[in-house]
C-alpha cells in the first residue's frame, strides 16, 4: 500500500501529500482537512489549534506555480470522504473550480504525470519549492 509522503510551502501552515504510483506516471496529491485540533495535557482537552490555517493559500500557490502546470496534467478528484466517487477533470481550471467548491474537507486529486517518469516525490516537492512535514501515514486511495 503507497502512503503520501507530506510536505508544505515554507511560510505557509498546511499540509501538502504527493504520493508517485509503481510506474512513476501517476501522482496522487492530497490537501488534508481545515479544522480544529484538541490540545490534550493528562487526558483532558485544555485548548484547540488550527489544523491546515492556510490550506486555501497553498493550495492557490500550488495551482498557480508554472512548474506544477509543466509537470502533470490532472485525470481525476475526490472531494470529503473516501467513500465519494472520483470524478474525472481535464484541465487545471476544472480542478481549480472543483477545490474551490470544496469548503474546508480533505481534497484528493490524480495526476497523470508529463515529466520523467523515474523521478520521486522528493524531486518534484523540490520542484514546487516545498519543504519536508511529519505527519502520521495516510494510505493512498488510486482512483
Amino acid at each position: 500500500m503507497t502512503s503520501y509522503t507530506f510536505f508544505k510551502f515554507p511560510e505557509l501552515d498546511a499540509r501538502i501529500g504527493l504520493a508517485l504510483d509503481d510506474s512513476g506516471e501517476h501522482l496522487a496529491v492530497t490537501l488534508l482537512a481545515q479544522g480544529r485540533g484538541q490540545i490534550r495535557k493528562n487526558g483532558e482537552v485544555v485548548g484547540y489549534s488550527l489544523r491546515n490555517p492556510d490550506r486555501r493559500a497553498a493550495s492557490r500557490r500550488l495551482f498557480e506555480h508554472p512548474a506544477f502546470a509543466s509537470m502533470c496534467e490532472p485525470v481525476a478528484i475526490r472531494n470529503g470522504k473516501a467513500a465519494n466517487p472520483p470524478q474525472v477533470v481535464e484541465s487545471l481550471q476544472e480542478l481549480e473550480l472543483a477545490y474551490r467548491g470544496g469548503k474546508n474537507f480533505r481534497f484528493d486529486f490524480w495526476c497523470k504525470v508529463t515529466m520523467r517518469p523515474d523521478l520521486c516525490v522528493e524531486h518534484i516537492a523540490g520542484e514546487l519549492g516545498l519543504v519536508p512535514v511529519k505527519n502520521r501515514p495516510l494510505a493512498v486511495l488510486w482512483a
